[in-house]
């Protein structure tokens, strides 16, 4: 072989080489991003739930729920006319009406849901 044919291989499998580290790349990318959707839904969820269970309770019902979430990621309570549960990737209105404060919880945060007249309060704990 001479050697301009060698450095044509080389370039060949580099190039090669390149596109499928690439490719690998975006493809672990997108499945990263599925599973962060995936996880704040799974979260959204089971406060939702729980919200929904102390709102159909007497007022001064309490529940302290666990929010484990991993490092750099929060919850929001969004609080207004409706109140909004979100996180980086997800956003949802939660189905209870009251008043509560708006707090981000990061870390092994815990969330507590009292049942007030009239709706819902939410703090950290």
């Amino acid at each position: 072989m001479t050697k301009g044919q060698l450095t044509l291989e080389f370039l060949v499998i580099t190039l090669l080489a390149v596109a499928y580290l690439t490719a690998t790349l975006g493809l672990y990318k997108v499945i990263r991003q599925d599973l962060e959707k995936a996880v704040d839904k799974q979260v959204l969820n089971r406060v939702e739930n729980w919200a929904v269970f102390v709102a159909g309770r007497p007022a001064g019902t309490q529940l302290k729920l666990p929010v484990k979430i991993y490092a750099g990621r929060w919850i929001g309570l969004d609080c207004g006319e409706n109140i909004w549960l979100e996180t980086p990737t997800t956003r949802r209105p939660l189905n209870v009406t009251g008043t509560c404060l708006t707090l981000n919880l990061t870390g092994d945060a815990c969330l507590s849901i009292t049942a007030v007249e009239g709706g819902l309060d939410f703090e950290e704990c």
